[in-house]
């Protein structure tokens, strides 16, 4: 088994320029995580020389979306960025990267749609996000 560190998981946000170039933020430093939907339509298939027998379920797949968590230690320096990102009507394209070189790589526009910002006494402030894609997201091996 080839395991790969937490530490290899990086989400990188690009700055829209042309060309863009893509930077990890600082505060997502801990907890970080991408998972993949599939949207199902089901529909009860009848057998029709025998409609009283039970149906089976058949399943379409209709869409798929993508979701990126991810929290840490706060960096003062990104309180305005995400601020500023859960507002925005327009999505940041962004690069997830599993394990920098021989990992794989998902690239595609983000929505900010959770930004929060928690401290307890005595700890440093945490801030946690939560990403939701914009249209297709692209996967490739790194090499």
């Amino acid at each position: 088994m080839a395991s790969v560190k937490g530490i290899k998981l990086v989400l990188k946000v690009g700055n829209g320029a042309t060309p863009e170039v893509f930077t990890a933020r600082c505060s997502l430093n801990a907890q970080r995580g991408i998972k993949f939907t599939a949207d199902l339509q089901d529909t009860a298939e009848v057998d029709c020389t025998d409609p009283e027998k039970v149906a089976w379920l058949v399943r379409d797949k209709v869409s798929v979306s993508g979701e990126v968590n991810a929290s840490g230690t706060l960096d003062k320096a990104d309180l305005a960025f995400f601020f500023d990102w859960v507002k925005d009507k327009d999505a940041k394209n962004c690069e997830v990267i599993v394990d920098i070189a021989g990992g794989y790589l998902w690239e595609g526009a983000w929505h900010c749609s959770d930004f929060e910002v928690t401290g307890d006494r005595g700890k440093r402030c945490e801030i946690s996000i939560n990403l939701k894609s914009e249209g297709e997201i692209e996967g490739s091996a790194v090499t």
